[in-house]
Protein backbone atom coordinates (compact mmCIF):
# COMPACT_ATOMS: atom_id res chain seq x y z
CA UNK A 1 0.00 0.00 0.00
CA UNK A 2 1.87 3.13 -1.13
CA UNK A 3 -0.83 6.12 0.42
CA UNK A 4 2.20 8.66 1.59
CA UNK A 5 2.21 10.60 -1.72
CA UNK A 6 -1.57 11.67 -0.84
CA UNK A 7 -0.61 13.06 2.35
CA UNK A 8 1.10 16.48 3.06
CA UNK A 9 4.24 16.60 4.50
CA UNK A 10 5.00 20.69 4.42
CA UNK A 11 4.77 20.75 8.07
CA UNK A 12 6.06 18.81 10.82
CA UNK A 13 2.61 16.99 12.20
CA UNK A 14 4.64 14.45 14.84
CA UNK A 15 6.94 12.14 15.15
CA UNK A 16 5.18 8.72 14.82
CA UNK A 17 2.08 9.00 12.25
CA UNK A 18 -0.33 6.42 10.49
CA UNK A 19 -1.01 5.83 7.47
CA UNK A 20 -4.69 4.17 7.28
CA UNK A 21 -6.73 2.94 4.28
CA UNK A 22 -10.64 2.04 4.80
CA UNK A 23 -12.28 -0.47 2.03
CA UNK A 24 -15.97 -0.15 2.18
CA UNK A 25 -17.52 -4.05 2.30
CA UNK A 26 -20.99 -2.71 2.60
CA UNK A 27 -23.11 0.35 2.84
CA UNK A 28 -21.59 2.80 5.22
CA UNK A 29 -23.96 5.71 7.02
CA UNK A 30 -22.67 9.08 8.35
CA UNK A 31 -25.00 11.60 8.02
CA UNK A 32 -28.03 13.37 9.36
CA UNK A 33 -31.66 12.58 10.61
CA UNK A 34 -34.15 11.67 8.91
CA UNK A 35 -36.48 13.83 6.78
CA UNK A 36 -33.20 17.02 7.22
CA UNK A 37 -33.07 18.05 3.46
CA UNK A 38 -30.61 20.07 3.04
CA UNK A 39 -28.87 21.25 -0.85
CA UNK A 40 -26.60 17.91 -1.92
CA UNK A 41 -29.07 15.78 -0.91
CA UNK A 42 -30.14 13.75 -3.61
CA UNK A 43 -33.87 12.91 -2.35
CA UNK A 44 -35.61 13.82 0.94
CA UNK A 45 -34.01 10.64 2.44
CA UNK A 46 -31.99 10.99 5.60
CA UNK A 47 -28.50 12.44 4.03
CA UNK A 48 -24.57 11.40 4.21
CA UNK A 49 -22.08 13.92 4.97
CA UNK A 50 -21.20 15.30 2.20
CA UNK A 51 -17.86 17.98 1.79
CA UNK A 52 -18.05 20.45 -0.37
CA UNK A 53 -15.02 20.76 -3.17
CA UNK A 54 -15.05 24.49 -4.11
CA UNK A 55 -13.00 24.19 -7.51
CA UNK A 56 -15.60 22.15 -9.21
CA UNK A 57 -19.03 22.90 -6.95
CA UNK A 58 -19.36 19.21 -6.22
CA UNK A 59 -19.92 17.27 -2.74
CA UNK A 60 -17.81 13.83 -1.92
CA UNK A 61 -18.63 11.45 0.81
CA UNK A 62 -16.17 11.57 3.30
CA UNK A 63 -15.64 9.85 7.41
CA UNK A 64 -15.10 12.72 9.81
CA UNK A 65 -12.48 11.95 12.16
CA UNK A 66 -14.32 12.51 14.92
CA UNK A 67 -16.73 9.50 14.03
CA UNK A 68 -13.23 7.40 13.14
CA UNK A 69 -11.58 8.35 16.64
CA UNK A 70 -15.09 7.66 18.80
CA UNK A 71 -14.80 3.78 17.14
CA UNK A 72 -11.24 3.62 17.72
CA UNK A 73 -11.30 4.52 21.65
CA UNK A 74 -14.23 2.29 22.19
CA UNK A 75 -12.80 -0.59 20.37
CA UNK A 76 -9.63 0.18 21.90
CA UNK A 77 -10.38 0.64 25.35
CA UNK A 78 -12.58 -2.97 25.05
CA UNK A 79 -9.30 -4.65 24.32
CA UNK A 80 -7.14 -2.82 26.30
CA UNK A 81 -9.79 -3.94 29.24
CA UNK A 82 -10.27 -7.57 28.22
CA UNK A 83 -6.11 -7.74 28.24
CA UNK A 84 -6.43 -6.20 31.88
CA UNK A 85 -5.19 -2.72 31.18
CA UNK A 86 -6.50 -0.29 33.84
CA UNK A 87 -9.43 1.49 31.66
CA UNK A 88 -11.94 4.28 33.46
CA UNK A 89 -15.17 4.15 32.99
CA UNK A 90 -17.20 7.56 33.00
CA UNK A 91 -17.60 8.83 36.65
CA UNK A 92 -20.87 10.79 37.05
CA UNK A 93 -20.18 13.94 38.97
CA UNK A 94 -23.46 15.75 39.17
CA UNK A 95 -24.94 14.38 36.33
CA UNK A 96 -21.94 15.25 34.44
CA UNK A 97 -19.97 12.57 32.57
CA UNK A 98 -16.77 12.66 32.86
CA UNK A 99 -13.03 11.00 32.49
CA UNK A 100 -10.85 9.99 35.08
CA UNK A 101 -7.66 11.91 32.71
CA UNK A 102 -4.77 9.42 33.53
CA UNK A 103 -6.25 5.67 32.05
CA UNK A 104 -4.07 4.10 29.02
CA UNK A 105 -7.40 5.30 26.98
CA UNK A 106 -7.37 8.97 28.37
CA UNK A 107 -4.04 9.00 27.68
CA UNK A 108 -3.91 8.43 24.20
CA UNK A 109 -7.79 10.01 23.60
CA UNK A 110 -7.89 12.51 25.86
CA UNK A 111 -10.65 13.57 28.61
CA UNK A 112 -11.73 16.33 30.13
CA UNK A 113 -8.42 17.16 32.13
CA UNK A 114 -5.85 16.00 29.54
CA UNK A 115 -5.12 16.74 25.78
CA UNK A 116 -5.28 13.62 23.55
CA UNK A 117 -1.74 12.29 22.54
CA UNK A 118 -3.36 11.68 18.91
CA UNK A 119 -5.24 13.37 16.08
CA UNK A 120 -7.02 11.49 14.18
CA UNK A 121 -7.95 13.45 10.35
CA UNK A 122 -10.88 12.71 8.33
CA UNK A 123 -10.72 9.97 5.77
CA UNK A 124 -11.82 11.02 2.01
CA UNK A 125 -11.91 9.26 -1.22
CA UNK A 126 -8.82 7.57 -2.26
CA UNK A 127 -10.12 8.52 -5.80
CA UNK A 128 -12.47 11.16 -6.37
CA UNK A 129 -15.88 9.94 -7.99
CA UNK A 130 -19.05 11.84 -8.89
CA UNK A 131 -21.26 12.08 -5.64
CA UNK A 132 -24.02 9.96 -7.39
CA UNK A 133 -22.15 7.12 -7.71
CA UNK A 134 -20.45 7.05 -4.89
CA UNK A 135 -23.51 7.62 -2.69
CA UNK A 136 -27.62 5.89 -2.36
CA UNK A 137 -30.43 5.79 -1.06
CA UNK A 138 -31.81 2.70 0.40
CA UNK A 139 -34.74 1.90 2.44
CA UNK A 140 -34.95 0.18 5.62
CA UNK A 141 -38.48 -1.60 6.68
CA UNK A 142 -39.12 -0.93 10.63
CA UNK A 143 -42.12 -4.16 11.60
CA UNK A 144 -43.43 -2.68 14.03
CA UNK A 145 -44.94 0.09 11.91
CA UNK A 146 -44.53 -1.90 8.92
CA UNK A 147 -42.91 1.12 7.17
CA UNK A 148 -40.38 1.76 5.09
CA UNK A 149 -37.37 4.50 6.19
CA UNK A 150 -35.30 5.40 2.91
CA UNK A 151 -32.19 7.33 3.94
CA UNK A 152 -28.92 7.93 1.29
CA UNK A 153 -25.69 5.43 2.11
CA UNK A 154 -22.39 5.14 0.71
CA UNK A 155 -21.27 2.35 -1.15
CA UNK A 156 -18.45 0.30 -1.27
CA UNK A 157 -14.92 2.49 -2.03
CA UNK A 158 -11.92 3.73 -0.81
CA UNK A 159 -10.65 6.30 2.15
CA UNK A 160 -7.21 7.02 3.75
CA UNK A 161 -6.79 8.35 6.91
CA UNK A 162 -4.11 9.63 8.91
CA UNK A 163 -3.24 9.92 12.36
CA UNK A 164 -0.45 11.44 13.98
CA UNK A 165 1.37 11.22 17.54
CA UNK A 166 1.72 14.36 19.54
CA UNK A 167 4.32 12.30 21.36
CA UNK A 168 5.72 8.74 21.22
CA UNK A 169 3.24 6.17 22.33
CA UNK A 170 4.55 3.82 24.13
CA UNK A 171 4.79 0.02 23.18
CA UNK A 172 1.43 -1.01 24.68
CA UNK A 173 -0.50 1.84 23.04
CA UNK A 174 1.17 1.19 19.79
CA UNK A 175 0.01 -2.30 19.68
CA UNK A 176 -3.86 -1.57 21.00
CA UNK A 177 -4.02 0.49 18.43
CA UNK A 178 -2.87 -1.50 15.87
CA UNK A 179 -5.07 -4.78 16.97
CA UNK A 180 -7.95 -1.78 17.51
CA UNK A 181 -7.59 -1.57 13.44
CA UNK A 182 -7.44 -5.56 13.18
CA UNK A 183 -10.80 -6.02 14.84
CA UNK A 184 -12.42 -4.25 11.81
CA UNK A 185 -10.83 -6.91 9.42
CA UNK A 186 -12.38 -9.67 12.20
CA UNK A 187 -15.44 -8.22 12.05
CA UNK A 188 -15.72 -7.22 16.02
CA UNK A 189 -16.17 -3.60 14.67
CA UNK A 190 -18.20 -1.07 12.45
CA UNK A 191 -17.77 2.67 11.34
CA UNK A 192 -21.02 4.82 11.31
CA UNK A 193 -24.57 4.22 11.75
CA UNK A 194 -27.37 1.49 11.15
CA UNK A 195 -24.71 -1.26 12.11
CA UNK A 196 -27.66 -2.98 13.44
CA UNK A 197 -28.78 -3.08 9.96
CA UNK A 198 -25.99 -4.09 8.65
CA UNK A 199 -23.60 -1.33 7.77
CA UNK A 200 -20.18 -0.22 8.52
CA UNK A 201 -18.58 -3.31 7.54
CA UNK A 202 -15.17 -2.38 6.43
CA UNK A 203 -11.42 -3.70 5.94
CA UNK A 204 -8.79 -1.12 7.66
CA UNK A 205 -4.74 -1.62 6.13
CA UNK A 206 -2.35 0.59 7.97
CA UNK A 207 1.32 1.78 7.75
CA UNK A 208 3.06 2.98 10.69
CA UNK A 209 5.81 5.44 10.05
CA UNK A 210 8.50 7.55 12.29
CA UNK A 211 9.71 10.88 10.91
CA UNK A 212 13.18 11.65 12.50
CA UNK A 213 14.38 15.45 11.75
CA UNK A 214 17.70 15.92 10.24
CA UNK A 215 19.78 18.57 12.00
CA UNK A 216 22.91 20.93 10.80
CA UNK A 217 24.95 22.66 12.75
CA UNK A 218 21.83 22.42 15.64
CA UNK A 219 19.11 23.30 12.36
CA UNK A 220 16.27 21.78 11.00
CA UNK A 221 17.35 21.03 7.69
CA UNK A 222 14.52 18.28 6.77
CA UNK A 223 13.65 14.67 7.57
CA UNK A 224 13.44 10.97 6.81
CA UNK A 225 10.51 8.93 6.82
CA UNK A 226 11.20 5.28 8.22
CA UNK A 227 8.08 2.36 7.99
CA UNK A 228 7.96 0.38 11.33
CA UNK A 229 7.73 -3.22 11.20
CA UNK A 230 3.78 -4.15 12.32
CA UNK A 231 3.55 -8.01 12.88
CA UNK A 232 -0.06 -8.84 14.41
CA UNK A 233 1.42 -11.93 15.87
CA UNK A 234 4.21 -10.81 17.45
CA UNK A 235 2.05 -7.36 18.80
CA UNK A 236 -0.47 -9.80 20.14
CA UNK A 237 2.43 -12.29 21.75
CA UNK A 238 3.74 -8.91 23.47
CA UNK A 239 0.41 -7.69 24.66
CA UNK A 240 0.01 -11.57 26.09
CA UNK A 241 3.41 -11.21 28.03
CA UNK A 242 2.38 -7.57 29.21
CA UNK A 243 -1.55 -8.61 30.66
CA UNK A 244 -1.46 -7.39 34.21
CA UNK A 245 -3.39 -10.55 35.47
CA UNK A 246 -6.28 -8.27 36.01
CA UNK A 247 -9.62 -9.78 33.91
CA UNK A 248 -13.00 -8.45 33.63
CA UNK A 249 -15.83 -10.45 32.70
CA UNK A 250 -19.06 -8.45 33.03
CA UNK A 251 -22.01 -9.78 31.47
CA UNK A 252 -23.54 -6.17 31.49
CA UNK A 253 -22.49 -4.52 28.72
CA UNK A 254 -20.04 -4.60 25.46
CA UNK A 255 -17.12 -2.55 27.37
CA UNK A 256 -15.04 -6.22 27.33
CA UNK A 257 -15.04 -9.27 25.60
CA UNK A 258 -16.86 -11.66 27.49
CA UNK A 259 -15.24 -15.69 28.16
CA UNK A 260 -12.22 -14.36 26.52
CA UNK A 261 -9.85 -16.64 29.07
CA UNK A 262 -11.66 -20.06 27.36
CA UNK A 263 -12.21 -22.03 24.34
CA UNK A 264 -16.06 -22.27 24.76
CA UNK A 265 -18.90 -21.32 22.96
CA UNK A 266 -19.57 -18.35 25.01
CA UNK A 267 -18.46 -14.77 24.29
CA UNK A 268 -17.75 -12.86 20.94
CA UNK A 269 -18.13 -15.04 17.83
CA UNK A 270 -18.07 -14.00 14.45
CA UNK A 271 -19.26 -16.60 11.23
CA UNK A 272 -18.29 -16.53 7.95
CA UNK A 273 -21.27 -17.73 5.83
CA UNK A 274 -22.31 -18.53 2.63
CA UNK A 275 -25.94 -18.09 1.70
CA UNK A 276 -26.80 -19.93 -1.70
CA UNK A 277 -30.07 -18.85 -3.61
CA UNK A 278 -32.64 -22.05 -3.76
CA UNK A 279 -34.56 -20.44 -6.23
CA UNK A 280 -34.79 -16.57 -7.86
CA UNK A 281 -34.00 -13.90 -5.04
CA UNK A 282 -35.79 -10.59 -5.61
CA UNK A 283 -36.44 -7.98 -3.21
CA UNK A 284 -37.89 -4.69 -4.62
CA UNK A 285 -36.15 -1.76 -3.70
CA UNK A 286 -37.39 2.16 -3.57
CA UNK A 287 -36.86 2.67 -7.12
CA UNK A 288 -35.30 -0.59 -7.70
CA UNK A 289 -36.75 -4.39 -8.96
CA UNK A 290 -34.30 -5.64 -6.48
CA UNK A 291 -32.14 -4.07 -4.11
CA UNK A 292 -28.74 -3.47 -4.93
CA UNK A 293 -25.35 -2.07 -3.68
CA UNK A 294 -23.49 -0.17 -5.57
CA UNK A 295 -25.28 -1.69 -8.66
CA UNK A 296 -24.51 -5.31 -7.59
CA UNK A 297 -27.91 -7.37 -6.64
CA UNK A 298 -27.61 -8.16 -2.60
CA UNK A 299 -29.74 -9.30 0.06
CA UNK A 300 -29.49 -6.73 3.17
CA UNK A 301 -28.27 -7.90 6.54
CA UNK A 302 -31.45 -6.38 7.72
CA UNK A 303 -33.55 -8.61 5.72
CA UNK A 304 -31.62 -11.56 7.60
CA UNK A 305 -31.84 -10.14 11.22
CA UNK A 306 -35.26 -9.40 10.45
CA UNK A 307 -35.81 -12.70 9.33
CA UNK A 308 -34.11 -14.15 12.16
CA UNK A 309 -36.13 -11.98 14.82
CA UNK A 310 -39.51 -13.50 13.70
CA UNK A 311 -38.26 -16.73 13.78
CA UNK A 312 -37.21 -16.02 17.34
CA UNK A 313 -40.87 -14.44 17.96
CA UNK A 314 -42.93 -17.04 16.86
CA UNK A 315 -40.47 -19.43 19.59
CA UNK A 316 -40.30 -17.05 22.12
CA UNK A 317 -43.00 -14.91 21.80
CA UNK A 318 -43.39 -11.21 20.59
CA UNK A 319 -43.26 -9.70 24.13
CA UNK A 320 -40.34 -11.80 25.05
CA UNK A 321 -37.72 -10.14 26.84
CA UNK A 322 -34.69 -12.44 24.91
CA UNK A 323 -35.93 -10.96 21.92
CA UNK A 324 -34.72 -7.65 22.52
CA UNK A 325 -32.10 -8.45 25.16
CA UNK A 326 -30.59 -10.46 21.76
CA UNK A 327 -31.92 -8.85 18.89
CA UNK A 328 -31.81 -5.33 20.32
CA UNK A 329 -34.98 -2.94 21.70
CA UNK A 330 -36.90 -0.84 19.55
CA UNK A 331 -36.64 2.44 22.18
CA UNK A 332 -34.22 5.00 21.14
CA UNK A 333 -33.05 4.22 25.03
CA UNK A 334 -33.21 0.77 24.57
CA UNK A 335 -30.21 -1.99 24.61
CA UNK A 336 -28.06 -3.04 21.95
CA UNK A 337 -28.39 -5.95 20.01
CA UNK A 338 -25.65 -8.70 20.08
CA UNK A 339 -26.35 -9.59 16.72
CA UNK A 340 -24.83 -8.18 14.09
CA UNK A 341 -25.16 -9.03 10.29
CA UNK A 342 -23.68 -7.51 7.02
CA UNK A 343 -25.06 -7.74 3.64
CA UNK A 344 -24.72 -10.66 1.79
CA UNK A 345 -22.87 -9.72 -1.33
CA UNK A 346 -22.47 -12.47 -4.53
CA UNK A 347 -19.05 -13.71 -4.31
CA UNK A 348 -18.59 -13.63 -7.94
CA UNK A 349 -19.90 -10.94 -10.52
CA UNK A 350 -23.58 -11.58 -11.57
CA UNK A 351 -24.67 -9.91 -15.15
CA UNK A 352 -27.51 -8.99 -13.22
CA UNK A 353 -29.49 -6.45 -11.99
CA UNK A 354 -33.68 -6.75 -11.41
CA UNK A 355 -32.58 -9.96 -9.80
CA UNK A 356 -30.18 -12.79 -7.93
CA UNK A 357 -30.17 -15.88 -9.76
CA UNK A 358 -30.63 -19.64 -8.82
CA UNK A 359 -27.38 -21.01 -7.62
CA UNK A 360 -25.47 -17.65 -6.61
CA UNK A 361 -23.30 -18.39 -3.39
CA UNK A 362 -23.26 -14.92 -1.19
CA UNK A 363 -21.08 -13.96 1.92
CA UNK A 364 -22.71 -12.72 4.85
CA UNK A 365 -20.79 -12.00 8.09
CA UNK A 366 -22.68 -12.68 11.43
CA UNK A 367 -21.25 -11.43 14.75
CA UNK A 368 -22.40 -13.01 17.72
CA UNK A 369 -21.75 -10.38 20.19
CA UNK A 370 -21.08 -11.52 24.42
CA UNK A 371 -23.29 -14.44 23.70
CA UNK A 372 -23.85 -17.54 25.69
CA UNK A 373 -24.24 -20.59 23.93
CA UNK A 374 -27.69 -21.74 24.52
CA UNK A 375 -28.76 -18.76 22.98
CA UNK A 376 -26.08 -19.18 19.90
CA UNK A 377 -27.54 -22.37 19.39
CA UNK A 378 -31.21 -21.62 18.88
CA UNK A 379 -30.43 -19.30 16.62
CA UNK A 380 -28.32 -21.18 14.35
CA UNK A 381 -31.06 -23.90 14.42
CA UNK A 382 -33.12 -21.26 12.66
CA UNK A 383 -30.92 -21.31 9.59
CA UNK A 384 -31.11 -24.96 8.86
CA UNK A 385 -32.31 -26.47 5.83
CA UNK A 386 -33.73 -24.04 3.11
CA UNK A 387 -35.81 -20.95 4.04
CA UNK A 388 -37.68 -18.23 2.46
CA UNK A 389 -36.14 -15.15 4.30
CA UNK A 390 -38.08 -12.58 2.71
CA UNK A 391 -40.45 -10.36 0.83
CA UNK A 392 -43.99 -12.37 1.12
CA UNK A 393 -45.14 -10.96 -2.17
CA UNK A 394 -41.91 -11.02 -4.20
CA UNK A 395 -41.92 -14.46 -2.91
CA UNK A 396 -44.98 -15.45 -4.36
CA UNK A 397 -44.20 -13.94 -8.27
CA UNK A 398 -45.60 -10.69 -7.40
CA UNK A 399 -49.38 -12.61 -6.51
CA UNK A 400 -50.34 -12.13 -3.55
CA UNK A 401 -51.89 -15.29 -2.56
CA UNK A 402 -49.38 -17.49 -5.29
CA UNK A 403 -47.65 -20.35 -4.12
CA UNK A 404 -43.76 -19.41 -2.98
CA UNK A 405 -41.58 -19.47 -6.34
CA UNK A 406 -38.92 -16.94 -4.99
CA UNK A 407 -36.38 -16.25 -2.10
CA UNK A 408 -35.61 -19.78 -1.06
CA UNK A 409 -31.93 -19.46 0.58
CA UNK A 410 -29.99 -22.33 1.91
CA UNK A 411 -26.80 -21.64 4.91
CA UNK A 412 -23.42 -23.07 5.45
CA UNK A 413 -20.50 -21.79 7.43
CA UNK A 414 -16.98 -21.33 5.61
CA UNK A 415 -15.09 -19.82 8.76
CA UNK A 416 -15.97 -19.24 12.41
CA UNK A 417 -13.45 -17.61 14.91
CA UNK A 418 -14.21 -16.41 18.77
CA UNK A 419 -11.64 -13.13 20.47
CA UNK A 420 -10.02 -15.65 22.95
CA UNK A 421 -7.24 -13.47 24.74
CA UNK A 422 -4.47 -16.71 23.82
CA UNK A 423 -5.54 -16.78 19.93
CA UNK A 424 -7.54 -13.62 18.55
CA UNK A 425 -8.95 -15.63 16.07
CA UNK A 426 -9.88 -19.31 17.52
CA UNK A 427 -10.99 -21.20 14.72
CA UNK A 428 -13.83 -22.61 15.97
CA UNK A 429 -15.50 -23.79 12.74
CA UNK A 430 -16.24 -26.84 13.25
CA UNK A 431 -18.31 -26.69 16.70
CA UNK A 432 -20.89 -24.57 14.44
CA UNK A 433 -21.19 -26.21 11.83
CA UNK A 434 -21.94 -28.92 14.25
CA UNK A 435 -24.80 -26.43 15.52
CA UNK A 436 -26.03 -25.73 11.90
Amino acid sequence: MNLTETIDYSTFKGQYFIIGEIILEGPLRIGRSRNEVVEYSISAAAPVLLDYNSQDGSYYPFIPGSSLKGVFRATFERIAKTFGFFVCQMIDDRKEKKTCGKCLGCRLFGSETSQSNIIVRSAYPVEEAEKYSMVSERPHFNSDDKRFYPEEIINPSKFVFQIDFQTKPNKEELALILLTFNEFNLKRAFIGGGVSRGNGAVRINTEVYKRELEYEENEVIGYEIYEIETDLKKIHSYLVEKKTGRYFDEWKDFRVYHRATDDSLNGCIVAEMNIKTESKFTLKGREEESVTLGGEPVIPGSVIKGFLRNKMKKIKGKRSDWIEKIFGSIKQSGGRSKIIVTDAIPKTKVNETKYIPKGTVLKTFILFDNIVEEDLQTILEQLQGIKMITGATSARGGVVRGPIINNKVSFAIEKAWKFTIKDLEKDITFELDQML
